[in-house]
């Protein structure tokens, strides 16, 4: 009875530490690799990069672009309206509006026109009235964007500024639907931050596309 004791004991050791099963045999078989937990699902989705699908197309959003050796970017915005692309177009080429579509500025009138294109003078306040900027763009006239779509392009000639220019980007989206987006740079003489120039660029660019929205799709419903 003793031995089996002895040998009940060796086994039921055995059997709970794996290793003394095999301590006295030279030839120990091989560790089983850990068995790889199944994959278990995200707690929450991952997060996608770029606006939801789902997103509202009748807010503005923002972006940037650099400029390659310069603190400045250009600023740009995008949105979606609820018109034709005729309407927009439209808009986009009533010049002297340019006063309610761009923020600040208080005067837009055309100085030339001929084959298409235009120059318009434009005026903006600054200091409270203390001082302005000033300056006539030239529009050649509207070109084809990515097949179906237009660009308008404006570029600064002459006045107070180093340097501005901008690019209006407008493309049907099938219906009475289409998809507006406007790129602006600015370069001013004046000692200001780059980040207030950057600021004042995305301001005025989705107030830009969003003034030519609310435009379009109020006179596209008369």
């Amino acid at each position: 009875m003793t031995v089996k004791r002895r040998v009940l004991l060796g086994l039921a050791g055995a059997a709970l530490v794996p290793e003394l099963g095999f301590a006295q045999d030279d030839k120990k078989p091989p560790e089983k690799a850990p068995e790889k937990p199944p994959d278990k699902p995200p707690d929450k989705p991952p997060v996608e990069e770029g606006p939801p699908p789902n997103r509202d197309r009748s807010v503005a959003e923002n972006y940037q672009l650099p400029v390659e050796g310069s603190d400045l970017v250009i600023g740009g915005a995008v949105i979606g309206v609820n018109t034709t692309l005729d309407a927009v177009k439209k808009v986009l080429l009533s010049f002297r509006r340019y006063k309610d579509i761009l923020p600040r500025l208080e005067q837009s009138r055309l100085v030339a026109e001929e084959n298409g294109s235009v120059d318009v003078y434009m005026r903006a306040p600054l200091l409270h009235g203390l001082g302005a900027i000033w300056g006539i763009a030239h529009f050649p006239p509207i070109e084809p964007w990515r097949g179906r779509g237009i660009q308008l392009r404006g570029e600064f000639v002459k006045g107070n500024l180093k340097k501005w220019n901008a690019r209006w980007m407008a493309f049907p989206c099938g219906g009475h639907r289409t998809l507006l987006k406007i790129e602006m740079f600015a370069d001013i003489d004046l000692p200001v931050p780059v980040k207030w120039i950057t600021d004042e660029l995305l301001r005025s660019c989705r107030d830009a596309v969003t003034a030519v929205r609310d435009i379009a799709e109020t006179e596209c419903a008369k």
